[in-house]
């Protein structure tokens, strides 16, 4: 009988010990201040692609540039979802999310425009 218990305490513990907190997924906090992010893409009409450069910096601030039209605005980040919102001129909004060192962002709707971590 002892035998029996050690042999049920034993596999209890190894069950227990093995598993583990498999809801905790570790995900990549994305950090925006001092990244450049560059592609190219098509909006507003225009017939071909254009270059596309967006900056982050510190205090919410962004510097963005399309061809040939450069620009400031600011843009909020959720590091749990890794989305933001960049807001030209106070009331553009252009949504975007990161990941790994793709950022996609949104002019106009649904034509998402892919841009690379420089």
């Amino acid at each position: 009988m002892k035998k029996l218990i050690y042999a049920f305490l034993l596999l209890s513990i190894t069950l227990f010990s093995c598993s583990k907190d498999d809801d905790s997924t570790e995900t990549e906090v994305i950090n925006l201040v001092d990244t450049k992010w560059e592609g190219r893409g098509t909006f507003g009409g225009l017939p071909e692609p254009v270059k596309i450069t967006l900056e982050f910096k510190a205090g919410g601030k962004v510097e963005g540039y399309n061809q040939p039209n450069d620009w400031e605005g600011t843009y909020t980040f959720d590091t749990k979802t890794n989305k933001g919102v960049v807001v030209e001129d106070g009331s553009f909004k252009m949504p975007f999310e990161v990941s790994g060192s793709t950022l996609k962002f949104e002019i106009e709707p649904k034509n998402w425009i892919t841009l690379k971590k420089q």
